[in-house]
């Protein structure tokens, strides 16, 4: 009878360990301080920009628009590769691509559950971006 209270109460102890020490796997839509790419929004779409390969069917049927991405950022700011998930797009060829664009982006700074860091953590936060595909001018 002892050793079954014994394991009871290891488990006890397990379980409550995981709850303070923050082992949550929970995935975030709102968070008091969102993730952001290092050196903010713009500089994320200035990079995909520049690593954006338009696709050659798209080019040909002059296709342009924005592909909708939604993917998370773990709590170590990286994107979860098979999270990344297209929402609303434009063709195959421009969903991959945009879906290239964010398997390749670098760390971003994680979702946090409250301002102040000594109050908060890191957590997981789901996030959609458009990705634009403008036509370069002729």
């Amino acid at each position: 009878m002892r050793t079954i209270k014994t394991y009871f109460f290891i488990a006890f102890l397990l379980f409550t360990c995981n709850i303070l020490y923050g082992q949550d796997d929970q995935i975030y839509e709102e968070v008091a301080v969102p993730a952001e790419y290092e050196g903010g929004m713009g500089k994320f779409y200035k990079w995909a920009i520049q690593e954006l390969k338009y696709p050659k069917d798209a080019l040909e049927s002059r296709v342009e628009g924005k592909v909708y991405v939604k993917f998370i950022i773990d709590e170590k700011g990286q994107v979860i590769d098979d999270s990344i998930e297209v929402v609303r797009g434009l063709n195959e060829s421009c969903n991959n691509e945009a879906i290239r664009i964010l398997s390749a982006c670098s760390t971003w700074t994680p979702a946090r559950t409250h301002k102040n860091k000594k109050k908060g953590h890191n957590v997981k936060q789901r996030m959609v971006l458009p990705i634009p595909f403008k036509l370069p001018n002729n």
